[in-house]
């Protein structure tokens, strides 16, 4: 029974992100945020399909950017990452009272 509860927490561990992803994903987002912003600047001299397909792609970056964005920040301020020095499992911490139990005897 205790091996599975150490399996469901390592695999709990492994679904959250650390906070580097969510800063790359950050990253990431701004990028496409900028892609929105220079297909829409250079929308003015495009006719025809080319601006119903170039229009869809700044629509579509845009969004997506702000929403990476938006939910990295929020996790970020949240602390809804791991952080494997703060949340370090209870048998990698050293047991202080085992090292007293053994230097009593």
């Amino acid at each position: 029974m205790e091996n599975q509860s150490k399996k469901k927490d390592k695999n709990d561990i492994l679904k959250k992100t650390t906070s580097t992803n969510l800063w790359l994903r950050i990253f990431v987002g701004g990028f496409l945020i900028y892609l929105a912003y220079t297909l829409g600047i250079d929308l003015d001299g495009v006719t025809g399909k080319d601006l119903w397909i170039l229009g869809g792609a700044t629509v579509l970056f845009g969004i997506s950017g702000l929403v990476i964005v938006g939910w990295s920040l929020y996790r970020l301020v949240k602390r809804d990452y791991y952080d494997p020095i703060l949340d370090a499992p209870d048998d990698e911490v050293p047991d202080e009272n085992a090292d007293e139990e053994n230097n009593s005897q």
